[in-house]
């Protein structure tokens, strides 16, 4: 310990002392040791007496120094907090350089040094962990890693931890259902345990135990089907037969014993329709023989049911009902009358007839005989046409209800059409009626009781009976959604109600449209979620957000996609590569373009990770291995997927039950898909087959299916350079 001199009574005394033992003098606080001569000086001195030195300056340097060691140590806090303990432990080491006194640096240091020395011996321990998951001991490697998690508890531990709890879990619920099968399998019930020992190998799909038990079940079930469809067939029960033999060729299709029993009761099928039809056409030829000599008609009778017939109206067939109630075709006019009546709810759907396009009924029987370029089907009883660039309305008797002059015709949707004319849009009703003027730039569907339009490149809303009730002064708009509706002005954007209010400020650079009570936001690059009084329920701290769909949200930061909930919990990691999802993610949002596809289809949603995609649930499970290049969207319990870079379909449960062999795959819609093989398209339905095939034949070759999808049974091909309509049967007419 260093000694200094009293100033008043100039004896040696401890550097550290508050007061002179020997004449009492207070000497902390108020003196400060020279540091060239030692000597205790005034605090308030200039510079020390006895040699000159400046005390100032030393006062300065002392506070300077104790504000560094205290930032230090405060730098330290943070780095422990943030468990980066070797930058807290160098902090607080150059915190004691400047003041190794100070007890609350000492205390703080022998902290980390011991925290330091948990993480270590954690780690050993987490290397133990991994060895006993390697070799398949699942409690002891639970344990292990509660011990380390003990000791320090570190992001890796914890979710290795809920990994192995998933691990548990899956283990339990496989071994559970490989019980319950066994139980169902020693009563006989093979197809109860069919269903349940399928759960275990999924969960499991290399167990070898459940894989072959699942092979015994499959022999035994198949066993009992073929017994029963013999059974069937043999009681001549040949429906139920051929059902039965199907379900048995699911589980064994290559066994001839059960393919030759296919085949014998579909040939007792076929024979037995023959043989019905023989008797129908004899009964049917016996009927005329007794019924010819009574068609004796009057000429008159003659003459009024010819023209009931050619004019094929309403009336027509109720003046033949008034005029001859004892006609020999009054039930053959009473019905084709009620049947015109009835024709409103008949189903029609598009089709390539003699090159135009018509209207067939789901038999495929020509109800409007086809003379128009396009349509798209009915709605509301009432179907857009065009003809020669000109575009109308018919009715389901074929009668243009509207005539064909409008340059723009949409579909009725609540009694109203979208149409244009001269450029510009407006709307009219079933009975060509103009609600509003034609006067628009463009013009969208009512939603909420009022429509966007847009005029002079300005946008606005306009209610059923043509009054513009917000004005046209937005750059864009979306239409209303709950009551609101998102706007644009000046780059900003915001929400109003439907008084025009602003009821949420327009200051975020982007927005959508609210889904589950809540919409996504961005302001400077950053995307979150606020509700519906403007509230930021969930902070704008991610790169990309997406609608909200059955509670949760695909979200990504630092390229790495991961689903939110409504409190903005991440209940799926944020540690993918990618995830199917087209809500919005450019400038479409801007041209008020709502794309309503969801990460979520049918339950499941693709994911990637290092390069491979798969399947996941709601709940984060990983339903369907991350094995392909590449994978679509689930659309009528099917997904395209694509593995050395060949394409085919799998359902939700990961069979491929089309096989991994085109150049390229589709969506389902409609029940057909398109696909490409050696550069050339057909189409496919959902077992497989070749609807519209790749070669020549009946069917034309067809090089590119435009846009691909069928709806309202019609779809956009390109045939030999040509675009055109296409319909389910293949019929082929170019676009003019």
């Amino acid at each position: 310990m260093a000694l200094i001199k009293c100033p008043e009574c100039n004896r040696e005394i401890s550097e550290n002392a508050l007061i002179c033992p020997y004449c009492g003098i207070a000497i902390r606080g108020k003196f400060i040791t020279c540091p060239e001569c030692s000597r205790l000086v005034s605090i308030n001195a200039k510079a020390c007496p006895e040699c000159g030195f400046p005390i100032k300056k030393e006062l300065i340097r002392n506070s300077q120094n104790a504000e560094k060691a205290n930032k230090l140590y405060a730098t330290a806090q943070k780095f422990l907090k943030n468990q980066q303990e070797k930058e807290a432990l160098s902090n607080i080491e150059e915190a004691l350089q400047i003041n190794p006194d100070e007890s609350t640096f000492i205390a703080l240091k022998q902290k980390i040094e011991a925290i330091i020395e948990k993480k270590l011996q954690s780690v050993e321990i987490f290397k133990d962990v991994q060895i006993a998951f390697e070799k398949g001991d699942l409690e002891l490697s639970l344990s292990l890693v509660e011990k380390a998690l003990q000791l320090y508890e570190d992001k890796e531990y914890v979710a290795f931890n809920e990994k192995l709890l998933v691990k548990k879990a899956d283990t339990l619920k496989a071994e559970e259902n490989y019980q319950t099968a066994k139980q169902a399998f020693e009563k006989d019930n093979f197809l109860r345990a069919y269903q349940t020992i399928k759960i275990s190998c999924s969960l499991f799909v290399d167990n070898t135990l459940y894989l072959e038990f699942q092979k015994e079940i499959e022999n035994r079930l198949s066993e009992q089907l073929y017994s029963q469809a013999k059974n069937s067939f043999e009681k001549k029960k040949y429906k139920d037969a051929v059902d039965k033999i199907a379900e048995c060729l699911t589980y064994k299709p290559k066994v001839d014993v059960y393919i030759d029993l296919k085949e014998r009761i579909l040939s007792k099928m076929k024979r037995n329709k023959i043989l019905k039809r023989v008797f129908i056409g004899v009964i049917v030829t016996v009927l005329l023989v007794i019924i010819v000599p009574r068609i004796v008609q009057t000429s008159n009778d003659k003459r009024a049911w010819n023209a009931a017939i050619n004019e094929n109206t309403v009336v027509a067939y109720n003046n033949y009902l008034r005029h001859y109630p004892k006609g020999i075709h009054f039930t053959q006019a009473k019905q084709e009358r009620d049947s015109l009546i009835t024709i409103n709810n008949l189903e029609l759907f598009p089709a390539v007839l003699n090159g135009k396009i018509g209207f067939v009924d789901k038999n495929w029987k020509v109800v409007i005989p086809g003379k128009y370029d396009l349509t798209y089907g009915f709605h509301e009883n009432l179907a857009a046409v065009s003809l020669n660039g000109k575009n109308g309305f018919i009715d389901k008797h074929g009668h243009e209800v509207i005539p064909l002059r409008y340059g723009d015709a949409k579909d009725f949707q609540d009694g109203l059409a979208i149409v244009a004319l001269h450029g510009k849009y407006g709307f009219i009703d079933k009975h060509g009626h103009e609600v509003t003027p034609i006067k628009y730039d463009y013009a969208y569907y009512f939603s909420d009781g009022l429509a966007l339009v847009s005029l002079n490149n300005k946008y606005g809303f306009i209610d059923k009976q043509g009054h513009e009730v917000i004005p046209f002064k937005y750059d864009y708009a979306i239409d209303f959604q709950d009551g609101l509706a998102c706007v644009g002005l000046n780059g900003k954007n915001g929400f109003i109600d439907k008084h025009g209010h602003e009821v949420i400020p327009l200051k975020y650079d982007r927005a959508g449209d609210f889904f589950d009570g809540l919409a996504a936001v961005s302001l400077n690059g950053k995307w979150g979620y606020i509700d519906k009084q403007g509230h930021e329920v969930i902070p704008l701290k991610y790169d990309n957000a997406y609608y909200f769909s059955d509670g949760l949200a695909l979200v990504s930061l630092n390229n790495k996609y991961g689903f939110i909930d409504k409190q903005g919990h991440e209940v799926i990691p944020l540690k993918y590569d990618g995830a199917l999802d087209n809500s919005f993610s450019d400038n479409s949002l801007y041209d008020g373009v709502h794309d309503s596809t969801y990460s979520f289809s049918d339950g499941l949603a693709a994911v990637s990770l290092n390069g491979k995609w798969g399947y996941i649930d709601q709940q984060g499970h990983e339903v369907i291995p991350l094995k392909y290049e590449q994978a679509r969207d689930f659309q009528d319990g099917l997904a395209a997927v694509s593995i050395n870079s060949k394409w085919g379909f799998i359902d939700k449960q990961g069979h491929e039950v089309i096989p991994l062999k085109y150049d390229y795959g589709g969506a389902f819609f409609d029940g057909l898909a398109g696909v490409t093989l050696n550069s050339k398209w057909g189409l496919i339905d959902k077992q497989g087959h070749e609807v519209i095939p790749f070669k020549d034949g009946y069917y034309v070759e067809y090089n590119s299916i435009g846009a691909g999808d069928f709806h309202d049974g019609l779809a956009w091909v390109e045939l030999n350079g040509k675009f055109g309509i296409i319909d389910k049967k293949g019929n082929f007419m170019p676009n003019k």
